[in-house]
């Protein structure tokens, strides 16, 4: 059974945003730590996720394009180097679903077991709606037009 400490999550919210450059991704913006399988990864300082094009779905294959009027959610994960403390990001994505969905925690890709993710951490999600072109993940702006975009923190509470 595990301690009332032994939990997976960000110690402070990695405020993710939009990402830098062309746009094509989100970031995160705020120095942090997750703790991930037992292990307290060294400071995370703001940068870029992984680019939306390395995500994978449930299946393991790395979804296309975003059809117009169509949601996806993209998950961030970490996993932390038990000799070194640096943390590793990968993405996750979940199924498309019409626009306008209501959202279940269900539908949500929390990590795939073909990449081992049930050992990393969910530093958060994004999910992008679209509604004017199709959205081509890795080339479209998160901030283009017919584009909205909703940012959600996972943050840890500890308690002794």
């Amino acid at each position: 059974m595990l301690k009332n400490y032994n939990v997976n999550g960000c110690l402070k919210a990695p405020g993710l945003t939009i990402g830098s450059g062309g746009k094509t991704t989100f970031a995160y913006a705020n120095t942090f730590r997750v703790i991930a399988n037992g292990y307290i990864s060294d400071d995370v300082t703001a940068a870029d996720a992984p680019a939306l094009t390395t995500a994978k779905d449930k299946n393991g294959d790395t979804p296309g394009n975003l059809a117009i009027d169509y949601e996806r959610a993209y998950t961030l994960l970490a996993s932390v180097n038990k000799d070194t403390g640096a943390a590793t990001f990968s993405l996750a994505a979940s199924d498309d679903f019409a626009e306008n969905h209501v959202w279940k925690i269900d539908d949500i890709n929390w990590g795939n077991s073909a990449n081992n993710d049930s050992h990393k951490v969910v530093v958060g999600f994004c999910i992008i709606s679209n509604t004017t072109n199709a959205f081509v993940p890795g080339t479209t702006a998160l901030d283009a037009a017919g584009v909205t975009v909703r940012y959600y923190d996972n943050i840890v509470a500890l308690f002794s």
